[in-house]
């Protein structure tokens, strides 16, 4: 390998795109997601806290706190986001629930 597919691409792309860019090293991008759970997809976030604070085995007032420690401004988004998804492991795996998306033929 050794670059040799890059090169093969960097020579391709030099007469469509500005050296500059041909020559800038790689970097990542970020993902607006604490706009998202404020915004768009704040009832989603709080509806799937509110389940995962309903199960038996959760601290629902720690599950209350981290709300209430990010609508605040002092709880990361990403302890947010994590919750989250750990319900919808739950959900997925636990309860057995298929997503909207891959419902099973009836």
């Amino acid at each position: 390998h050794n670059g040799v597919g890059k090169l093969i691409l960097k020579d391709v792309a030099k007469n469509h795109i500005h050296p500059s860019c041909i020559e800038m090293k790689k970097k990542g991008f970020g993902l607006p997601a604490e706009n998202w759970i404020k915004g768009p997809v704040k009832e989603f976030s709080v509806e799937s806290m509110n389940k995962l604070a309903s199960r038996n085995f959760i601290n629902r007032n720690y599950i209350n706190s981290m709300i209430k420690g990010f609508h605040k401004g002092y709880i990361p988004y990403t302890q947010i986001w994590s919750l989250v998804s750990m319900e919808k492991w739950f959900e997925l795996f636990i309860d057995n629930k298929v997503p909207l998306h891959q419902e099973s033929p009836g």
